[in-house]
C-alpha cells in the first residue's frame, strides 16, 4: 500500500511539474498552463494566504486529503479531482520591483480560463507590502527606505499597484469568466464571500458546516497560531523574525489599518494618484 502511494504521488508530481504555472520576466514574458482551470489572481498582500488557507481546509476535509497539502493548492484539488487552481501575481511580486509602466496589457493568454481577481483597498496594501518588503523578504528586494519612500516607489509604490489593478479591470472580459474579490467583503461578510467563490471555481455540494469550519480555522488568531508555531511547516507561514511582530505573514488584517502607520502628506498622496490614474475596483 505504501508503495501504491507513493506511486500515485510521483504520478501527481510530474502532473504538477508540467503545469509551468505563470512565469515573470523583465522582458514579460508569461506562460500559462493548459491544465490550470482557474488562476486566482492578485497583487501581494491582498489576502491571498488568508483565503488559500480556509479553501485548503476545505477541500482537504471534504476529499479526506491530508492537511500537509493544505497551502499546495495545485496537487489538493488534482488529488481531490476538483477543477485545478493556481495563485499568481501576474508579475507585481515585490521581489522583482518591476517598474509598473512594463506591465503586459494584454491578458489573452487567459481567455481559456477562469480569473478571481482578489482586490483590496490601495492604502491598505501599500502598508502591508511595505513591511513584507522590508522585513520578510529584504534579502531578494531592491528597495532600500521609509514607508514614504516606498509608496512614491515605482517599482514597489502606488503608481504600480493602480497600474496592475487599471490593467486587469480593461481586460476583465478576456477571460471565460471573472469574478472581483474584495479583501473587505472577505472580511465583513466571510460565509458568504467563500460560497461564491466555491460556487464560481465549480466545487460543489459543501456543507455550511464545513465552510464555517473552515473559516475558524483560517481565522486571524488562529493563522497567527499556526505562523508562530509553524505548525503549517510552509515557508509563506513563517515569520521574517520571531520576536518581530511586523515581520508575519499574518500581521494585522485590519481593515483601514493604514492609518496607524501613514502620515496624512502620504494618505493625501495616494488619494492624488488614484483620483489622476483612476480605479474603477476602488471606485466600485
Amino acid at each position: 500500500m505504501e508503495k501504491m502511494n507513493q506511486s500515485s504521488n510521483n504520478i501527481v508530481n510530474k502532473v504538477i511539474n508540467k503545469f509551468n504555472w505563470v512565469l515573470f520576466r523583465e522582458s514579460g514574458t508569461i506562460k500559462v498552463s493548459p491544465k490550470v482551470e482557474v488562476y486566482i489572481v492578485s497583487y501581494p498582500k491582498s489576502g491571498r494566504t488568508w483565503l488559500r488557507v480556509i479553501l485548503g481546509k476545505i477541500i482537504g476535509e471534504k476529499f479526506n486529503i491530508d492537511e500537509k497539502y493544505l497551502l499546495n493548492t495545485i496537487k489538493l484539488t488534482l488529488m481531490a479531482g476538483c477543477p485545478t487552481i493556481n495563485w499568481i501575481h501576474d508579475g507585481s511580486g515585490l521581489g522583482e520591483g518591476y517598474h509598473f509602466r512594463k506591465f503586459k496589457t494584454n491578458k489573452e493568454i487567459f481567455s481559456n480560463k477562469k480569473i478571481i481577481f482578489l482586490y483590496r483597498k490601495p492604502h491598505d496594501v501599500m502598508v502591508s507590502s511595505y513591511f513584507h518588503a522590508t522585513k520578510r523578504i529584504q534579502k531578494f528586494t531592491k528597495f532600500q527606505g521609509d514607508i514614504s519612500e516606498f509608496i512614491r516607489s515605482r517599482g514597489y509604490g502606488i503608481k504600480k499597484l493602480i497600474a496592475f489593478y487599471n490593467v486587469w479591470y480593461e481586460n476583465r472580459h478576456i477571460p471565460k469568466d471573472f469574478l472581483l474579490v474584495k479583501y473587505e467583503d472577505l472580511h465583513n461578510n466571510t460565509l458568504e464571500s467563500i460560497k461564491q467563490v466555491l460556487d464560481f471555481i465549480g466545487i460543489k455540494d459543501i456543507e455550511e458546516e464545513l465552510i464555517t469550519k473552515a473559516i475558524s480555522f483560517g481565522s486571524f488568531d488562529n493563522m497567527k497560531k499556526m505562523e508562530y508555531n509553524q505548525s503549517l511547516k510552509a515557508s509563506i507561514m513563517q515569520a521574517g523574525q520571531q520576536n518581530d511582530n511586523e515581520s508575519y505573514k499574518v500581521r494585522k488584517g485590519k481593515i483601514d489599518g493604514y492609518k496607524d502607520y501613514l502620515n496624512q502628506t502620504d494618505i493625501d498622496y495616494i488619494d492624488r494618484v488614484i483620483a489622476r490614474m483612476g480605479c474603477p475596483f476602488y471606485q466600485n
